[in-house]
């Protein structure tokens, strides 16, 4: 016969016993590792040595100082020869992932890793359903690799969560729209189902250094991608310039439009002001304008910089973060479009093409036979 006190003493018995096992079962799910310790002791390594760089750089007062402050840089390729190096130790590990997603957060994009494919390919192999690969989503759509690509495409399908997932259908698409030299419809129809399925499944997720959901930036990328390609008439742009006179673009039918997105804080901007107005004196009396679309200014600084300047033509004012700038999804100034006498798109990006000004004289001169 069991009384109160010794059903109560069984009853803790079994707790304890419980107890015990739970640790156990801990214990054998999660022992201390070396690797961990050991991927942590080589991160607090570099980030001592990367925080005394940059403190020497602060006092560099001479071409002599600058090559004596450069050797204290660690360098992020040896270093992620060492965390590779410890990631294949034990692929699968958490700590191996914490290496590999080091490697690819410090990896240069204009120099990469010789290492960065092994690097995707362990990633992909090992840690496809990681949630904490949204950190490094970003650089894999700058990436060059086309294993990159691939784990891109990977993780659209199979990411650990909802951020991953949409973050990767938002850096697949800008990764393969970037990449375009010229225009290619099945690949812009594919980078807009996925700018589409952005905005439809993850219009709220968030991605470092981003002021904006995914909605909002998948939203004005489709824009780009759907109207301001060549060969397309360039959307109206309605507004005002710096004295409040209205302006629409299509009252420039029937001229070459060179649209001009500028700012009076941007060097390289001022710096084709010059061009500009030898085009306008080259073209003068033909059917070829230079329209400006001014942003991050003020309106005391923009007229300053246009009267300064000797700017002639036509600027929209579209002030510090206008509806312009936000709607033609412009992230560099210069940017530069050209436009034939019907409003059509001839050309993007002409501030970079070495020949710019050659397609623009043949542009006029298409105009005046029209």
């Amino acid at each position: 016969m069991m009384t109160r006190r010794s059903i109560r003493g069984i009853l803790i018995t079994m707790i304890f016993c419980a107890v015990g096992v739970a640790g156990q079962l801990s214990q054998a799910a999660d022992p201390p590792t070396k690797l961990r310790q050991r991927y942590e002791a080589l991160q607090v390594e570099f980030d001592k040595k990367n925080a005394a760089f940059l403190k020497a750089s602060e006092g560099v007062k001479s071409t002599a100082d600058s090559v004596k402050v450069a050797k204290l840089k660690p360098a992020a390729a040896d270093y992620a020869k060492r965390f590779l190096a410890l990631a294949n130790e034990k692929p699968d590990d958490a700590a191996a992932l914490d290496s590999l997603v080091w490697i690819i957060k410090h990896d240069d994009t204009e120099a990469p890793f010789p290492q960065l494919d092994d690097v995707l390919e362990l990633i992909q192999k090992h840690h496809v359903a990681a949630p904490a690969l949204k950190s490094v989503v970003p650089s894999l759509g700058a990436s060059t690799s086309t294993k990159a690509e691939a784990l891109l495409e990977s993780l659209v399908e199979k990411g650990g969560n909802r951020d991953v997932r949409g973050a990767a259908c938002f850096f697949l698409a800008t990764s393969r729209y970037e990449r375009l030299e010229t225009p290619d419809e099945k690949v812009l129809a594919k980078v807009a189902a996925l700018l589409e399925r952005a905005i439809n499944d993850y219009a709220t997720v968030r991605v470092e250094d981003e002021d904006k959901p995914l909605g909002e930036l998948a939203d004005a990328l489709l824009f780009e991608v759907t109207f301001l390609q060549p060969g397309k008439v360039a959307p109206e742009i309605e507004g005002t310039d710096v004295t409040g006179k209205r302006m629409k673009l299509s009252d420039q039918r029937g001229k070459i439009v060179m649209l001009v997105f500028w700012g009076s804080w941007c060097g390289p901007c001022m710096a084709e002001v010059p061009r500009e107005r030898k085009l306008m004196t080259t073209f003068a009396g033909r059917p070829f304008t230079v329209i400006g679309i001014n942003s991050g200014d003020s309106k005391e600084n923009a007229a300053k910089a246009i009267k300064d300047n000797k700017m002639t033509w036509p600027s929209f004012f579209d002030g510090p973060d206008g509806p312009i700038v936000g709607r033609w999804n412009i992230s560099s100034f210069p940017s530069v479009y050209l436009l034939d006498a019907k409003g059509v798109i001839v050309a993007r990006n002409l501030q970079d093409d070495e020949d710019a000004d050659d397609v623009i004289a043949a542009a006029v001169k298409a105009a005046e036979k029209k």
